[in-house]
């Protein structure tokens, strides 16, 4: 407390300096609550947890109902159009168990003379257990690992925070805001398969942390994965510059050409048909010219068009959607990347950066 002074200061005199006493009170306990005093005045952050955990038991009951009945429930709340599944049994399953079967995927057109088939060849090995189940029971496995998936995302993602340093918030109420949201709604009704990235990256990651060369080529082969499932992640390339894993880097390489040398006539007929497939995909988004982003395109690529529709700038739309993505993101992506590649803490940044390529 300070100790108040009854000299007065004249002006142009010095002020001296006053004595603080300092009074330390013993520290005051909080009182004991009653049952119904802990009741009313309930602890904020066991609150959420319980709040949480009461959510992530509707949010397995709800995909539950949803595989029973072959629909999500609840769509028409939703701001996407139902089609459970469609991404999986019509661009998947159907064209593994062509290929199971003998057939050339490839060489299969659909109703609308569309390819059948129009993702890179590894995806066929990788859904090669498809064959052992009907369509529907493989379908309701493929989405219970795709929340295994996002799980697993949300997992990280909170580890993440912490070796960050950043706020404390429980593992639960990151599993309801990353399984509840959008992206993960939308990527199990529909059955797509980008979230095949997520375990390939944590995978990854753990291999470079360990002290072995071999476990960093391992990594690299790991993520050299991701490009043959999409061809969008072949930007780990540039993450794993920033991140300065040269081993993993020659890993990545190494495996993406060995992956692509072993299906090469297949590569061909991939690209022929994906050439095929842009212009139909292109004229079905413009038949919906009122709608601000069409679901089943939702790129900035396949959308740009949509930006410029009923403004003065109509013109841009003309522009190629995927050079305006490249020019738009490229500089954003090269900016990001040379201060990580600077950053003396950059080992701690790698999950969430690369995630953040990939979303790019």
């Amino acid at each position: 407390m300070n100790v108040p002074t009854d000299r007065a200061i004249h002006p142009g005199q010095q002020a001296r300096s006053t004595p603080v006493v300092t009074v330390s009170h013993p520290a005051r306990r909080p009182l004991p609550q009653t049952r119904l005093g802990a009741l009313l005045n309930p602890d904020p952050r066991r609150l959420l947890h319980a709040v949480s955990i009461v959510l992530l038991l509707l949010w397995c009951v709800w995909w539950g109902l949803s595989l029973a009945h072959h629909e999500l429930i609840g769509v028409r709340h939703v701001w996407f159009r139902g089609f459970f599944g469609v991404d999986f049994l019509r661009c998947i399953d159907q064209p593994t168990r062509v290929w199971l079967a003998g057939g050339d995927p490839y060489a299969v057109y659909d109703v609308n003379m569309k390819p059948l088939f129009v993702y890179p060849p590894p995806v066929l090995r990788m859904f090669a257990w498809c064959g052992w189940f009907t369509p529907r029971q493989a379908l309701a496995i493929w989405v219970a690992s795709l929340g295994l998936m996002a799980t697993a995302g949300a997992w990280a993602s909170w580890r993440a925070r912490k070796r960050l340093g950043l706020g404390d918030v429980p593992l639960s109420p990151v599993l309801v805001a990353v399984l509840f949201s959008t992206p993960v709604v939308y990527a199990m009704e529909r059955g797509n398969y980008d979230l095949v990235t997520v375990p390939l990256v944590i995978v990854g990651l753990a291999l470079m942390r360990t002290e072995t060369r071999w476990a960093h080529v391992a990594a690299g082969a790991a993520l050299s994965l991701a490009p043959w499932a999409k061809l969008y992640p072949g930007v780990l390339a540039v993450g794993l510059i920033a991140l300065r894993c040269w081993t993993s880097f020659a890993g990545f390489l190494l495996g993406a050409i060995l992956i692509g040398a072993s299906s090469l006539d297949e590569l061909q007929r991939f690209l022929v048909n994906q050439d095929q497939t842009v212009v139909p995909w292109v004229k079905l988004s413009q038949a919906f010219p009122k709608m601000p982003v069409y679901p089943a395109a939702h790129s900035l690529s396949a959308n740009w068009w949509r930006l410029w529709v009923h403004t003065p700038v109509a013109w841009l739309g003309r522009l190629d959607g995927r050079l305006a993505a490249i020019a738009i993101l490229g500089p954003l992506l090269c900016w990001v990347s040379y201060h990580l590649f600077r950053c003396p803490q950059r080992d701690r940044l790698a999950y969430p950066y690369l995630m953040w390529i990939l979303a790019l």
